[in-house]
């Protein structure tokens, strides 16, 4: 990986080292041959001392950030000041994160794989998002076609990654099951659909067609809205049969009024991270597989 190191002190100590981890190194002392060097080469990967005479640190990454073919390129910040506010201003800046000094080769060789793993998941993430959006889409156009309605808090690549990496895999694993046994039964075209709110969700059961090919409700915890409202829906009898299911890591941490309901068997939870059995087995209990 080719790293642009921009130090202008223990510069060719860091350079040592990270060439002696495989890399390929090119040094800048300050901000403005940095950003010479940056235009001349192809740089994959960021290590920035904050501290920098002449252009600091944070104003060159500030720069690379304005950069288009930069604007998601891994940048780590090299920094003597750890308070919260410093750490903050860091954070702000646009950086992946900071390393502080004094550190060990051991410790920078770390701090960077974990970057490169974190930019790695938040790609995945982004991946499945954007397939899951467009997925629904891809399923159930005809108007009598049965529909999972998911209540995720939002119907866009940006709301569903804001979910976090755990949510989005096993929303994009309980899709792809959902697309597996369309492929097992061609002419089931199961499909779904992304609800941003429990108004949303109201609104869309309010129409007959929807009820009617509505097999299954899932419902996040990131599911904005009132669910007092929600809860007068599931009251309602043409909904009442519609199995509603809830995803969350933890029963103890929801309202009191969706506790109630859940005891009651109104709401059913949702075992999270998702098991794909149960969801599978889900699937096979309400959604009629046509002969």
């Amino acid at each position: 990986m080719k790293i642009l190191l921009v130090e202008d002190r223990v510069g060719q100590v860091l350079l040592k080292v990270l060439e002696k981890a495989g890399h390929e190194v090119v040094l800048a002392e300050d901000g403005e041959d940095a950003f010479q060097k940056l235009n001349q080469d192809s740089i994959q990967f960021f290590l920035v001392d904050w501290m920098l005479p002449g252009m600091s640190g944070l104003e060159l990454v500030e720069r690379i950030r304005r950069i288009g073919r930069y604007r998601e390129t891994p940048i780590l910040v090299i920094s003597s000041r750890a308070s919260r506010e410093d750490v903050g201003r860091i954070a702000q800046a646009g950086v992946d994160g900071f390393v502080a000094k004094p550190f060990t080769p051991v410790q920078l060789r770390q701090k960077i794989d974990d970057v490169l793993r974190k930019r790695e998941q938040s790609q995945r993430t982004r991946l499945e998002a954007q397939q899951i959006v467009s997925g629904q889409m891809a399923f159930g156009l005809g108007d009598s076609a049965p529909v999972v309605l998911f209540c995720v808090g939002g119907s866009t690549e940006e709301a569903v990654s804001s979910a976090g990496d755990t949510c989005v895999s096993g929303l994009a694993d309980m899709v792809e099951a959902m697309g597996a046994l369309n492929a097992e039964h061609p002419a089931l075209g199961l499909g779904y659909r992304l609800v941003q709110s429990t108004n949303d969700l109201a609104q869309l059961l309010g129409r007959r067609n929807v009820r009617a090919r509505t097999r299954m409700v899932v419902l996040s915890t990131a599911c904005r809205g009132n669910y007092v409202l929600l809860l007068r829906l599931l009251g309602r009898g043409e909904i009442e049969s519609i199995p509603f299911l809830l995803m969350c890591w933890d029963a103890g941490t929801l309202p009191d009024e969706v506790e109630e309901a859940v005891d009651r068997g109104a709401l059913h939870m949702l075992a999270w991270p998702i098991d794909l059995g149960e969801w599978r087995a889900m699937l096979r209990r309400y959604v009629p597989i046509p002969p």
